[in-house]
């Protein structure tokens, strides 16, 4: 059932005529009216929201990483077909750096 009510008369008047809605009208004031408990729903919500942020960022950077990952699977192939070490850096974004390190773990 929803309520589209916008005074206290006509909230009263519906609770009244259905003892449910005087239950969690009841409720409804005594959970306002509790400090502790606003408080602990607060830190409910807080930790909600902590919870989803970390793991939107830990799903960013798992991405990050498996395009980093797939940067250097094409680069070992890229190598091992003698490609120049300029074409290997502008076609996966890798520096030459992270290129002749791929370099000195192949031939290891």
């Amino acid at each position: 059932m929803f309520l589209n009510v916008k005074t206290e008369e006509e909230i009263n008047m519906l609770v009244k005529q259905n003892s449910d809605i005087a239950i969690a009208v009841d409720k409804l004031e005594q959970v306002s009216s509790n400090v502790k408990f606003q408080h602990q729903a607060l830190m409910r919500e807080k930790s909600e929201r902590d919870y989803y942020n970390d793991m939107a960022y830990s799903r960013q950077q798992g991405i990050e990483q498996g395009k980093y990952n797939k940067s250097i699977a094409i680069a070992e192939n890229l190598l091992k077909n003698n490609i120049d070490l300029e074409v290997i850096s502008r076609s996966t974004g890798l520096s030459i750096q992270e290129i002749n390190s791929i370099i000195e773990k192949i031939e290891k």
